[in-house]
This record gives structure tokens, C-alpha cells and sequence, in this order.
């Protein structure tokens, strides 16, 4: 019963000595037990319950049982995960006292998404965009970090931009270890993380970034906008074009093959550089290599005009029909350069410069000129004998290197000229140096003529050079 209490109890009474209310009694949530939901990425939500469900959490004493007639299960999002929520519906309960437990929208079952190994494109969808579930096998679209491997068959081009989404697809960086394929891909926007390779028939940049640690092959290269900034190997094997703002900056060698016409470019960067444009000319833009260069062309070899040339390892220039200048003054060789072509000008070097000359044709003319814009330069000749330094006065002078079957070797310098003995033509001879005095030539430039001595075809060039253009 009910009663008052402490001092003042006596002044009160009670008109009952009991008394009614109301409470409520909610229904107790039970766990599933026995199901198992792990699956591969397959690009939906859906959760493939798998074992015997059961429940826990009844009452001793009680009478309930399970129904798993229809249960299913799903996944709160499609996307590669440990742990992952899974809310299984379709389950009831039965028994004495089934209506005192609950087991609706339990999502105490968690389960794994584990990453899909390769997925292919089959196209179809209503666009030809990379995050668009019906252009994939099994709708398993390759986003996020949910498919390693990438195949884009012969035949299609598949558009990579992020700002074209079709749901179940996200936005967001596209993280995969391969794209092998023949197939073609344009990108436009969005950020692509290659582990390993790409290798596509053609692949279009005109937005977005490619980026990772993986390697780069493809036959054809068009890039008007975005980055390449991947730390392994960039290599073109027919077709290259690049323009600004265009930028390529790898972490490995980048080698381009020009199979037709010239080849140019805005701005390369890596270690080793190999640019090729055996049927057409070659136009430089900046490089940067950490390493060597190699440039062979058909016709001539240039350089943008505000460009630089950055090498910290040898350079060699091949020109097989044409001429050589690389004179920008951001230029920075700072190795030996070998060239080879008809004239030749190489700028801001602090390494030794080694010259080929390759003899001009056509009729009439048979000269080839050498032109440089440092001193301390090596020059070899087409027969391999090679232009040594000795000890002379300093001066500014144009040097020419003329090569003739029927004269021979002949070096003009300033104001003086020497014919090269006719008869010391095989490197092979006797080692006899033949000195032979300066002459004057037509056109007087200021001092006295110097001597010049040539040894076995060899012709030893002024130590203290300052300026030779």
C-alpha cells in the first residue's frame, strides 16, 4: 500500500491507499546469426545471404522462432569495403511470443566487398562515358578503387569524364592497377591513378590529370590539355602531338616515335629522352631531362622560341639531312653533346661539345658549316679525326668546316685558312704532324693571322675560345 511519512505526516491524509498508471514494454531487437554476405564487387548494392540464419537475444522462457522465406539482404553503398553494414529485410518471427521481440531493419550483419580483379567494356549505354554502369560488363563500373584491371577492346573509345556521372557510379579519383587493351580513350576530366600500365591503340588528353607509378604505351598521342605525371615510363610508338598547356612529367624515360611528319611538342620531362622524327623535323620544346638525350630527325632539329633544354646527362643530336640549332639561352647542357648534322648551333653547354659534320648535297656544294656559342668545344669531322684545342690568343671568329672529296678537310678561322694535307687521308697513316702556315683571306678581321696545326687530318682549334659562332 501507499503512506505519508516524516514529521508532518500527521497533518495530511491519503484519500486511497493505492493507485493505477499506464508504462509500455517495447519489443526487444534480436541479431541474426548464421548468415554470411561477402561478395566481389560486382557494381550494386545488393547483399547474397549465404548459411543458416538464426537469432540470439530471446528470453529463457520464451517461444520464438525465425521465418526466412524471402529475406534479403543489402549493402548501404556498392563500394569496396571490410566491415560493411548489411540490413537484411524479408524475416519474421513466429512463436508464443514472437510480438514481444523484432528483428525489421536489424543491420547488425556486417560483411566485405573485396575488389573486383577485371572488368571489360561492352558499350551500350546511353553514352560512351567511363562512369557509366551499361558500358561495363555486369554494370561493374570501374570508379573509385573497385576494379583492378581495365579492358577496352579494338573498335571502341571510351570518354573519361568525371563530370559526366551515371548513377550507381561516384565521382571521385579512379584508382586502378592496369588498362590493357587495343581500345581508344578520350579524357576530359577527372583524376586516372595507374599502378602499373596503360596501354591504349590512341589516347586523347584534353583535360584532367593521369597520374601513378605505373608505365604508359600507345600508338597515338594527342594532348591539347591536362598532365601526365605518372613515376614510370611514357612511350608513343606512331603518333605524338602535344600542345600548350599540355604537360607530360614522368618519373621514368619517356620515348616518342614520330612514324610521319614533324614532330613538336609544349613541355616533356623525365629521365631518359628519346624523340624520334626519322620522316620530318623536330621542334623542341622545354625538356627536362634528369638523365640523356637523344633527338634524330630527317630534317632539321629547333627549339620553340622561349623554350629551354635542360640535360644533366650526354645529349646527342642526329640530323641526317638537315641543320641543328638549339641557341636559346635558357638552354643548360651540362654533359657532352654529340651532334651530327649540316650546321650546327648548340647553346649555353658546360660540358664538351662533339661535332659531326655530314657532308651537304646537291650540286655544287659541298660544305657543311659548324657554328657554336661556347668555347672549349671538340669538333670531329665525317672521317672520325678529331679537332683538338692547343694554345692561342683568344678571339671572335666565324669557324667553318668544309669537306670536299677532291680538297679535302679545309678550316677557315677569322681572317687565316689552312689546307688540310690531300694525302693524309686514312687515319691509319703515320702519326707525322704536318704544319702548314696561315694564309690571308679575302676578308681581313683585324690581327695578324695565327698558325694552325694539323695533325694526321686532325686540326688542333685555339685553347682560350671565348665566343665561336
Amino acid at each position: 500500500g501507499i503512506a505519508l511519512s516524516t514529521g508532518d505526516a500527521g497533518n495530511y491524509t491519503l484519500a486511497s491507499t493505492s493507485a493505477n498508471t499506464t508504462a509500455n514494454i517495447t519489443a526487444k531487437a534480436l541479431t541474426i546469426t548464421g548468415l554470411n554476405a561477402d561478395k566481389v564487387y560486382d557494381g550494386n548494392t545488393t547483399a547474397t545471404l549465404t548459411g543458416t540464419a538464426g537469432i540470439s537475444g530471446v528470453i529463457t522462457g520464451d517461444t520464438v522462432n525465425l521465418a526466412t522465406t524471402g529475406y534479403a539482404g543489402s549493402f548501404a553503398d556498392k563500394n569496396v569495403a571490410t566491415g560493411k553494414a548489411v540490413t537484411v529485410t524479408g524475416l519474421s518471427l513466429t512463436g508464443n511470443e514472437a510480438a514481444n521481440y523484432t528483428v525489421a531493419g536489424n543491420a547488425s550483419l556486417n560483411a566485405n566487398i573485396t575488389r573486383l580483379n577485371s572488368v571489360t567494356w561492352i558499350g551500350g549505354g546511353a553514352t560512351n562515358s567511363w562512369f557509366d554502369p551499361a558500358n561495363w560488363a555486369g554494370r561493374a563500373v570501374p570508379d573509385l578503387s573497385n576494379v583492378a584491371n581495365v579492358v577496352i577492346p579494338t573498335g571502341f573509345t571510351v570518354d573519361f569524364n568525371s563530370n559526366t556521372i551515371v548513377p550507381l557510379a561516384q565521382a571521385g579519383i579512379v584508382n586502378v592497377d592496369s588498362i590493357g587493351s587495343t581500345g581508344n580513350m578520350d579524357m576530359t576530366a577527372g583524376t586516372l591513378n595507374i599502378k602499373t600500365s596503360l596501354q591504349l591503340a590512341a589516347l586523347k588528353q584534353t583535360g584532367g590529370l593521369i597520374t601513378g607509378a605505373g608505365n604508359i604505351l600507345v600508338d597515338d598521342f594527342n594532348q591539347t590539355n591536362g598532365a601526365i605525371t605518372t613515376g614510370g615510363n611514357f612511350t608513343v610508338a606512331k603518333a605524338f602531338r602535344q600542345i600548350a598547356p599540355g604537360i607530360i612529367a614522368v618519373g621514368g624515360n619517356i620515348d616518342i616515335n614520330q612514324a610521319v611528319g614533324d614532330l613538336s611538342f609544349n613541355s616533356l620531362a623525365g629521365n631518359n629522352i628519346n624523340l624520334k622524327a626519322n620522316n620530318g623535323a623536330a621542334t623542341l620544346g622545354n625538356i627536362t631531362a634528369a638523365g640523356t638525350l637523344d633527338v634524330t630527325a630527317l630534317n632539321n632539329i629547333t627549339q620553340t622560341p622561349t623554350s629551354a633544354v635542360l640535360v644533366n646527362g650526354l645529349t646527342t643530336l642526329i640530323s641526317k639531312a638537315g641543320d641543328i640549332t638549339l641557341t636559346n639561352p635558357a638552354n643548360q647542357f651540362k654533359s657532352v653533346v654529340n651532334a651530327s648534322g649540316k650546321i650546327i648551333k648548340v647553346g649555353n653547354t658546360t660540358g664538351t661539345v662533339n661535332i659531326i659534320i655530314n657532308p651537304v648535297t646537291g650540286a655544287g656544294d659541298t660544305s657543311a658549316d659548324l657554328a657554336l656559342t661556347r668555347a672549349r668545344e671538340n669538333a670531329i669531322p665525317k672521317h672520325g679525326r678529331q679537332l683538338e684545342r692547343t694554345d692561342y690568343d683568344a678571339f671572335n671568329s666565324e669557324f667553318m668546316l668544309a669537306e670536299d672529296a677532291d680538297m679535302g678537310l679545309e678550316a677557315y678561322v677569322s681572317d687565316v685558312s689552312v689546307a688540310k694535307n690531300n694525302e693524309a687521308k686514312d687515319s691509319n697513316e703515320s702519326e707525322k704532324e704536318s704544319e702548314y702556315k696561315a694564309r690571308k683571306a679575302n676578308r681581313k678581321i683585324g690581327s695578324k693571322g695565327r698558325e694552325i696545326k694539323v695533325v694526321d687530318g686532325g686540326m688542333k682549334l685555339p685553347n682560350n675560345m671565348t665566343n665561336i659562332k
